[in-house]
């Protein structure tokens, strides 16, 4: 039951991807409420996360395909004791340097990582539950610092609002000469429907990461 929840909300955001948006919402435990269990979440603190983190997808994709295309580096820091064996190493550097190439990698890279952080998410939303202890698992918190009175409380799932909040991201992003997507034109962006987006976000504040220098 625990795995077919899951797979549900996965399926519910291709739903979503393809612009159809009158998606079944989810029931009973998993029903969306303005007041989540365990969530005391400002709406400004949830959307810099969510920005931050489809920023870090992108930008860790490229620094990773610059190091194995371009320059060759091939080490690694996960698992602790990581390595590619010099047989790996020999074949990775056959792949040669083109664009499309490269871009296929940090498509291939991001869709890896951004699958770890929404099944994460998802156990912060309280609409997932960990593949191993589930039985010891009694859930945890996402709160803010300080969460004032003034504060717009955030209504919604990280969950659901991550993958959608790539399209906030991808309005925001410096200019480059690739891209994950494959929209060309930013005015054919799709516009954002279910999540709270309340705050003016300046593109200054976001893009400053240090990721690749």
């Amino acid at each position: 039951m625990r795995d077919r929840w899951q797979q549900f909300s996965r399926a519910t955001y291709f739903l979503r991807s393809k612009e159809i948006w009158t998606v079944t919402r989810r029931v009973g435990p998993f029903t969306k409420s303005k007041n989540l269990p365990g969530m005391e979440l400002s709406n400004k603190n949830a959307i810099a996360l969510l920005l931050d983190l489809n920023q870090d997808i992108e930008e860790y994709a490229e620094a990773t395909v610059k190091n194995i295309i371009e320059d060759k580096d091939f080490d690694l820091t996960y698992p602790p004791n990581s390595g590619l064996t010099e047989s790996e190493k020999a074949e990775l550097t056959k792949l040669h340097n083109n664009e499309q190439l490269k871009n296929a990698l940090r498509k291939i890279i991001a869709d890896n990582t951004a699958g770890v952080i929404f099944n994460m998410l998802n156990l912060l939303d309280g609409t997932g539950s960990p593949k191993l202890h589930y039985d010891n698992w009694t859930g945890v918190k996402l709160i803010d610092e300080d969460l004032g009175a003034d504060r717009e409380v955030f209504g919604d799932t990280l969950h659901d609002c991550f993958y959608e909040t790539y399209w906030e991201w991808r309005k925001l992003r410096p200019e480059k000469t690739w891209k994950l997507d494959t929209y060309d034109n930013k005015k054919l962006l799709p516009t954002l429907h279910l999540c709270h987006w309340g705050l003016r976000i300046s593109p200054i504040s976001i893009c400053n990461s240090n990721h690749l220098q």
